[in-house]
């Protein structure tokens, strides 16, 4: 007699995301508090200091994100002493904050950014300055991990990630992120060629609210800030063709080098150099091969519209935007009115179900009354569908 189908059963669950380019890049450029030169009524650098912090803090408030993902957080010294260094942001408490600076005043030489800095924000010729990116990731909502761990349910972050002090004090993540350059060459002083990097983190999810998983869900944001030309999106073909073939290039990166690579190496049972090695199993660590299809969020300004190749190329290739349209205003004080900041879920089907993404895409949200940056914060909600067999789930759960 032919074997009676396993019943199955849907847990669903969602994240709540927040990408933001914050602008930071400006905050250098403003005047101080002190400036004679100030123009009346024009902001200084303490109140978008104290402006940019109370909108983060308003935007957790009302939307309480899993993770965030910024773009442009900007680290300063007035007189050059880097271990004293400030962030523009004052990360909140319940968050880890891992930031990572692409360009600064002692790794990149051409002056052509910073003596207009110096100049334009009345900066000292020893000021220190950097800027980046950078992901925050609540210290309760989900548990994080170095890239390639594989832990088990209800692994203990703290625990897994605990390692004596670095060398250097500014390792990217203390071990919980990892970076990616996404393009190299000499740093001219210019957006044309500023470094760009891909910041990837792990989360690693056990339960969906009071739900527990039958297997850990692992979950891979990716944090990009892609090129963007001089002169781009202002009536000159070529510029707008190269600019989008840099960009092409980027991506791919990300999707073959990143999110395939990872793929390929889980579809291959997490082989070492060809060879099978076993889950660790020690010191409190437990690892286990056995795990739900990974999920890929890719966040960020991506400097490219929803009519773009780029655009198209990240959909075809199984992403699906959960984002809630324009986040771009053109000058700062005004309302947006581009598309170029996103949150992408998938693989389509193997991670994503398109229909619970749909759903999730209706109610995230611009938050458009915040006119701090020139871009606004974009709140998305990630959905999390696992599909188990109801003799699992009753049996992880402990339902009757």
């Amino acid at each position: 007699m032919p074997q009676p189908r396993s019943l199955k059963h849907i847990i669903e669950g969602e994240l709540t995301f927040l990408n933001w380019n914050i602008g930071g890049a400006k905050y250098l450029e403003l005047k101080p508090e002190t400036s004679s030169k100030r123009q009346h009524g024009k902001q200084c650098r303490e109140e978008f200091r104290k402006k940019l912090n109370d909108a983060l803090r308003r935007v957790i408030e009302e939307h309480g994100p899993a993770v965030l993902t910024l773009q442009e957080v900007v680290e300063y010294e007035p007189d050059g002493h880097v271990e004293r260094r400030t962030s523009v942001i004052d990360p909140p408490a319940e968050y880890h904050y891992y930031p990572y600076m692409l360009i600064d005043t002692l790794r990149h030489s051409h002056q052509g950014k910073w003596i207009k800095v110096r100049e334009v924000g009345e900066w000292s010729d020893q000021a220190f300055f950097a800027q980046g990116n950078a992901i925050l990731v609540h210290t309760q909502k989900v548990p994080h991990f170095p890239l390639w761990s594989l832990p088990d349910i209800d692994q203990d972050h703290e625990q897994w990630v605990f390692q004596p002090p670095r060398r250097y004090s500014d390792a990217p993540g203390q071990g919980c992120m990892e970076v990616v350059a996404l393009e190299s060459g000499l740093y001219f002083g210019d957006r044309n060629t500023e470094p760009r990097a891909a910041l990837v983190v792990h989360l690693v999810l056990s339960r969906l609210f009071d739900q527990e998983l039958p297997k850990p869900l692992d979950v891979f944001v990716v944090n990009l800030h892609l090129t963007t030309l001089m002169m781009e999106r202002e009536g000159i073909p070529a510029i707008d063709q190269a600019a989008a073939d840099t960009r092409m290039r980027q991506l791919d990166i990300v999707l073959n080098g990143i999110i395939s690579r990872y793929n390929e190496w889980r579809a291959q049972k997490f082989r070492i150099r060809g060879e099978y090695v076993a889950p660790v199993q020690k010191d409190g660590h437990r690892e286990t091969h056995e795990r739900l299809p990974p999920i890929w969020i890719v966040a960020g300004d991506f400097n490219f519209t929803p009519e773009s190749i780029e655009y198209e190329t990240l959909v075809r290739r199984g992403f699906i935007d959960i984002g809630a349209g324009p986040t771009k205003a053109k000058g700062l004080g005004n309302p947006p009115a581009i598309t170029l900041d996103y949150v992408f879920a998938g693989p389509r089907f193997e991670a994503i179900e398109p229909n619970a993404a749909a759903a999730c895409g209706k109610r995230s949200k611009v938050v458009d009354h915040i006119r701090v940056s020139d871009h606004f914060p974009l709140v998305a909600y990630v959905p999390i569908t696992v599909e188990v067999d109801d003799s699992v789930f009753r049996r992880q759960v402990g339902a009757t």
